[in-house]
C-alpha cells in the first residue's frame, strides 16, 4: 500500500531558529514523557545496519504558535523521538495526492503515519495534538475501539479507517490493532494524561 514515504517531497523554507525552539521544546516534553512508560520502544532499523530508533511518532498543529499556519508540525522518520533535535521535526504545509507531493519544512524524511496525521486534521479541526504509541499491553484492553485492519504501514485507506472509528466511536483514544494506539485532543496537557491513564490501567490488569 501507498504511503508517504512513497510521495515525492518539495522542500518549503524553514522557520526561524527562535520559532524552532519553542516548538522542539513542545516535541520535547512530549518525547520525554512517552518514554518514561516506554511509548516509544526502540526497534532495529534494517535499513540503517540495525540501528536503534524509536517507534510510534507525534505531531501538533501549528495554530498552536501562530494562528496563520494551516499545517502541523511531527516528528521524522527515523529519529529518537524521546529526545527530538530540531532537525528531527518536519512541518507539513501540505499533502496533494492528486500529484503525490507533500509540501513540507524541515530536512527529515516524512514519517510513514503522516497520511493519518493530515487526515485527523483535515476532519477534526479542533484537535491540536496527535501521539502514536507503540504499548503491546495496552492492546489487550477490552474496553478501547479497536480497527477492524492490522496496521502495517499508513495509507489513506488506514487513515480513512482511524478517521472513521474516532468518529464512530466519539472517543480520543483507540488501539491500531496489531500496532499501538492513536490519542488525540485539543490540549498537550491532556493527551499526555489519556496515554498515561491507559498504561496505568494496563499495567494492573497484568
Amino acid at each position: 500500500m501507498v504511503d508517504a514515504r512513497d510521495y515525492q517531497v518539495k522542500r518549503i523554507k524553514n522557520f526561524e531558529d527562535g520559532f524552532l525552539n519553542e516548538v522542539l521544546r513542545v516535541m520535547k516534553r512530549i518525547g520525554k514523557y512517552l518514554d518514561k512508560f516506554d511509548g516509544l520502544p526502540l526497534i532495529g532499523d534494517e535499513e540503517n545496519f540495525g540501528q536503534k530508533r524509536s517507534s510510534g511518532n507525534f505531531s501538533f498543529h501549528g495554530a498552536m504558535f501562530d494562528k496563520q499556519l494551516r499545517g502541523f508540525f511531527m516528528t521524522a522518520s527515523k529519529v529518537k523521538k524521546s529526545n527530538p533535535s530540531k532537525d528531527n521535526i518536519v512541518y507539513v504545509e501540505k499533502v496533494d495526492h492528486s500529484s503525490r507531493i507533500i509540501h513540507l519544512a524541515g530536512i527529515g524524511k516524512p514519517s510513514r503515519g503522516l497520511f493519518i496525521h493530515h487526515q485527523i486534521y483535515k476532519d477534526f479541526p479542533e484537535i491540536k495534538v496527535i501521539i502514536h504509541t507503540h504499548d503491546n499491553k495496552i492492546l489487550e484492553l477490552k474496553n478501547i475501539p479497536i480497527t477492524k485492519s492490522v496496521f502495517v504501514g499508513a495509507s489513506m485507506k488506514h487513515a480513512k479507517e482511524v478517521v472513521d472509528l474516532l468518529k464512530l466511536s466519539g472517543r480520543t483514544y483507540i488501539n491500531l490493532r496489531s500496532h499501538g494506539q492513536l490519542a488525540i485532543s485539543t490540549t498537550v496537557d491532556d493527551v499526555l494524561k489519556q496515554a498515561k491513564k491507559y498504561n496505568l490501567e494496563a499495567q494492573r490488569k497484568q
